[in-house]
């Protein structure tokens, strides 16, 4: 017996449409949903714990090494950021400044 796509069929006394549900192809369909509950496409950025603590573990790691195999070039380094970071705060400062002036 051959059956069309969208052909009614009885199953255990009512009507089963094999194919795309109406919602589908109208374009309102619902977000696929995964584990929890929540939508795909917040699972596809998602990171999983092992390797958050994996990089974690990693930059620490790097800094530390940094910071006992050369010293001299690590406060250097953390003296220019925060420099840098107190420079941007010094503009931000001056154009709220002249933005109320």
């Amino acid at each position: 017996m051959t059956m069309l796509l969208n052909e009614p069929r009885e199953q255990a006394g009512s009507p089963v449409f094999i194919g795309p549900s109406p919602r589908t192809v109208s374009g309102a369909a619902e977000p696929v949903r995964g584990r929890a509950g929540r939508r795909c496409e917040e699972l596809s950025g998602a990171m999983s714990p092992g390797l958050k603590k994996f990089l974690i573990f990693g930059v620490v790691a790097l800094v530390l090494f940094l910071l006992i195999s050369k010293p001299t070039e690590s406060a250097d380094a953390v003296q220019t950021a925060l420099s840098w970071l107190g420079d941007g705060a010094q503009a931000l400062v001056t154009f709220v400044e002249r933005l109320f002036s």
